[in-house]
């Protein structure tokens, strides 16, 4: 078949490897770009919610005139964190990494797939719409300021594929800071480097940012093959990871209105090192660039608040994999446009949600190049039955156009707090769905467009005890999906089926306490959960899964930190437990992979003097060279060092009224 023809900013942005073909309209549209990136007309400014947002884990790390001794923002992080790590050492959510750094990390929440669980990125899906994931590797926390985690009905209102959860990034503005130049590095094990640059100005009424990360890990870290007889010492061959991030970020206010404008645009590629049961080295390699952009325009009215924006998400992507002749080249496009409205009425507060997406993917692998079309409508009510007595309720529907359906949306909920407002109770239910993939309906070799959606339901239960230092959050969930997608054989072909039903249940704990002795600040955070996912009912005969254990699923996650902070030091200590995951449907204990636990250090300080300020961080990863595994096809690397060094530098202060 031939290959997939490039617009022109994907040979712009292209990784090392891609293959594009220039059109004859290469030039304008680079101008036009460049345009773009150099004369910045529009921005935008973040407006509260009216209802309640659950923030999980704020990032402002390269902002490093904060102070990062404040205990409620210890999620200062290094500039080689990607997304799937700050999850990773912050929550009890799991994430499945086939090798070291930069290698594939697909999210679990709740015992869900990667499929099964939303990102969002300014409030626009960006999950694949060939595969249905959002690979979380070599997505950097320098490209967007905020992360929040939303679980189970509270993601409702973000639309089809929330079944798990959702993953909500966000580009915020700064004002009144006038130009500052950050400059960042970081170093360490397995020739693992990256460096970023990022140069702003903002004053009272615009802001403008530019950021720069690039990244390189080659990642030749020796280990015990497991899977070979003998168990001999390899080195990791064949497994380096590039990967390039351009961001820019302009912002707009005056009086009522607000502009937002926000460009991302990413490269990266990856070689994929041979499976550990192979004898013979891998040349399996992936190469894909991206560009995302979003305009918002925001409008402040009497009593409500008006939000119009228009995104557009465009993908390239290659496989090789020259031992088997095996290649796949496509392009996605995706365009989005939102309307919210957000007003109070009395004692109610209403957000009105209208959003349609027009998806399309030119593949090697489809004939033709599919088209889908969607829209997601929903009206969010929450009421004040008394000051400290909240219910809610959500209802709407989405439709699209492949599989042609219309699937109603539906959430109620409540949020009670004491008089003292030292404890607080929360619950809701919903129903939940997820489309399939275009690999799903449109694959040339199985593709089944007469798949149905995803459905099921989704209930939860939640306290929170909070008083002076101490916390405790516990939380219980119940969920399940009929019509589940899986790939089985058909005759001479593999093909997905609607073909199982799948219950998933558990809780999840959480123990917050800090403590001030002099001059130290002391802060203890652990969290566990327990997972219980399974099949419930299949269409394939005697299917073994019935009754049993999702696949790398672990029933016990548990996540723990200690730290202390003395003047402009911090130190933190954490441990983590994975619990047994089993890799067949049937159970067996002889391929589960074994519990393990992981222990990670880390140390930094930041100083400023007048306008300039620089943080420096070491990191021992793996403490003990624990010996692990996440994925049974790929080996994990064992203790690693990092150390990261960022210097910001205030130029110009802009004065009062400007």
């Amino acid at each position: 078949m031939g290959e997939v023809r490039r617009p022109a900013f994907y040979c712009f942005i292209s990784a090392p490897g891609v293959r594009c073909e220039r059109s004859k309209h290469v030039r304008e549209l680079l101008i036009i770009l460049g345009a773009i990136l150099i004369y910045p007309l529009s921005n935008y400014a973040q407006l509260r919610e009216i209802t309640d947002s659950i923030p999980l884990v704020e990032m402002d790390y390269l902002d490093i005139a904060k102070s990062p001794t404040r205990l409620d923002s210890l999620t200062l992080l290094s500039p080689n964190k990607s997304i799937g790590d700050v999850l990773l050492e912050n929550t009890n959510v799991q994430i499945k990494q086939s090798g070291g750094r930069g290698a594939i990390q697909s999210l679990k929440i709740r015992g869900f797939s990667s499929t099964q669980n939303q990102v969002n990125w300014n409030g626009l899906p960006i999950n694949s719409l060939t595969l249905g994931m959002f690979d979380l590797a070599g997505s950097s926390i320098g490209v967007f300021d905020e992360l929040q985690l939303i679980n189970g009905s509270s993601g409702v209102e973000y639309g089809g594929g929330a079944i798990g959860g959702v993953i909500d990034l966000k580009n915020n503005a700064s004002w009144n800071e006038g130009v500052n130049l950050s400059v960042g590095g970081s170093v360490g094990s397995f020739n693992s480097n990256m460096d970023s640059y990022k140069l702003s100005y903002s004053s009272n009424k615009f802001s403008y940012g530019l950021m720069f990360m690039n990244e390189f890990v080659k990642n030749d870290y020796d280990f015990i093959n497991n899977e070979i007889l003998g168990k001999p010492r390899e080195t990791q061959k064949h497994a380096q990871f590039w990967n390039s991030n351009l961001v820019q970020e302009v912002y707009y206010r005056n009086g009522k209105n607000k502009l937002k404008w926000v460009t991302w645009l990413q490269g990266r590629k990856k070689n994929t090192p041979k499976i550990l049961s192979a004898n013979r080295p891998s040349k399996n390699s992936t190469a894909d660039s991206s560009i995302r952009q979003i305009i918002s325009y925001t409008r402040v009215l009497k009593n409500s608040i008006l939000d119009a924006s228009y995104g557009y998400a465009g993908n390239g992507f290659n496989y090789w994999d020259h031992n088997n002749s095996i290649f796949t080249d496509y392009y996605i496009s995706e365009h989005f446009a939102l309307l919210k409205y957000r007003f109070g009425f009395r004692k109610i507060n209403f957000r009105i949600k209208s959003r349609i997406e027009r998806q399309s993917v030119k593949n090697n692998r489809y004939e033709g190049t599919p088209k889908r079309t969607q829209s997601f409508n929903t009206i969010f009510a929450n009421y004040s039955v008394k000051p400290l007595f909240k219910i809610y309720t959500v209802f709407g529907g989405q439709t699209s156009t492949s599989p042609a359906s219309i699937i109603p949306i539906t959430s109620v909920g409540y949020k009670f707090t004491n008089k003292k407002q030292y404890i607080t109770l929360k619950g809701s239910t919903s129903n939940h769905f997820l489309y399939p993939s275009f690999n799903d309906l449109f694959w040339d070799a199985g593709g089944n467009d007469s798949l149905k959606p995803e459905e099921g339901w989704n209930a939860e239960q939640s306290i929170k005890f909070h008083k002076n230092k101490f916390s405790v959050y516990a939380e219980v969930y119940y969920s399940n999906i009929n019509n589940w997608i899986q790939w089985s054989p058909s005759g001479s072909m593999w093909t997905p089926q609607n073909i199982k039903g799948v219950l998933s249940y558990g809780g999840e704990l959480n123990l917050n306490y800090s403590l001030t002795l002099k001059k130290v600040d002391l802060k203890v955070k652990t969290g566990v959960a327990y997972t219980r996912t399974t099949v419930t009912e299949s269409l394939i005969k005697n299917d073994p899964a019935i009754g049993n254990q999702a696949t790398y699923v672990p029933f016990i996650n548990t996540n723990s930190s200690l730290i202390f902070a003395w003047k402009d030091f911090v130190f933190r200590y954490q441990m983590l437990y994975r619990g047994k995951q089993y890799t067949s449907v049937d159970n067996k204990e002889r391929t589960a992979l074994a519990a393990y636990f992981m222990n990670n250090v880390s140390v930094w300080r930041k100083t400023k003097v007048k306008s300039f300020s620089f943080l420096v961080k070491g990191e021992i990863q793996n403490v003990f060279d624990t010996i692990y595994s996440v994925d049974r096809s790929y080996a994990m690397p064992g203790r690693a060092f990092y150390l990261t060094l960022i210097l910001n530098f205030n130029l110009h202060t802009p004065k009062k009224g400007d």
